[in-house]
């Protein structure tokens, strides 16, 4: 139980930091050359966008259709987008990698019928906190990081594509069709058939799907990182000037 209230700790401050820290210093960087004095470093990206409105209410319309929406803003929300998607990757996948690791290992140990009583509970309790909700939100966000990313295309798109590949067919669908059914199953039968489909049927089934997904959550959170670097090198070589960002600040 402390393991597992642990990785729910762990989870929801990293993807706190993903979602507040890694927004706040991307759009730092965007800030004109008159406003940047004005914004302490402790500010973010909306305390920015805030002081924008209140210092030139008449040009509202116009900086939101230039700093929020421009191209050069795409590679931005692309470039956060596809960190965020990349470390919850890794985030799932580390959560699997302790199954295949040393979980179910301790399970198989424990003996009946404790160890498959305990992963009934475990597959019960998923449902409750961070993980599914993570695990949901990857395979929506991988797509539209893909799609994005190819529009227009780049050295990113391939990785951002093979990202979203092989997150769904090797992770989510894994799961879809191969550990919930099992788990499904488990849950239905008592006494010595949940022993003998526990010990014969499950558990070693249930942990290669699990590598399987595993090795796919990985994978797919390098390729999101390596598309993070092409993003990266791509902004830092394209920066546009301030100048042509809001013209009217000059």
């Amino acid at each position: 139980a402390c393991y597992i209230n642990l990785m729910q700790c762990m989870h929801v401050y990293l993807i706190c930091c993903c979602l507040l820290l890694i927004p706040n210093q991307a759009l730092r960087v965007r800030t004109p050359i008159r406003l940047k004095r004005k914004v302490s470093n402790k500010q973010g990206g909306l305390g920015f966008f805030a002081l924008t409105a209140v210092v030139h209410p008449l040009s509202k319309k116009h900086i939101l259709s230039r700093i929020i929406f421009p191209m050069s803003s795409k590679f931005v929300w692309l470039q956060i987008a596809t960190g965020v998607c990349g470390i919850a990757s890794a985030i799932v996948g580390g959560t699997f990698l302790s199954f295949s690791d040393f979980l179910m290992r301790s399970l198989k140990i424990a003996g009946e019928p404790a160890g498959s009583t305990v992963m009934k509970e475990i597959n019960l309790q998923v449902f409750h906190y961070v993980f599914i909700p993570t695990f949901m939100a990857l395979v929506p966000s991988t797509i539209i990081t893909a799609i994005a990313g190819s529009i227009p295309r780049g050295p990113w798109s391939k990785w951002l594509i093979a990202s979203s590949v092989i997150y769904i067919f090797g992770c989510f669908l894994v799961t879809g069709m191969g550990n919930v059914p099992m788990n499904n199953q488990l849950a239905a039968l008592t006494g010595s058939a949940q022993s003998q489909y526990w010990q014969h049927t499950y558990l070693p089934k249930w942990t290669l799907y699990n590598t399987i997904r595993t090795l796919a959550c990985i994978a797919s959170s390098v390729c999101s990182l390596i598309a993070y670097g092409h993003l990266a090198a791509y902004r830092a070589s394209n920066a546009p000037t301030y100048a042509r960002l809001v013209p009217e600040l000059r």
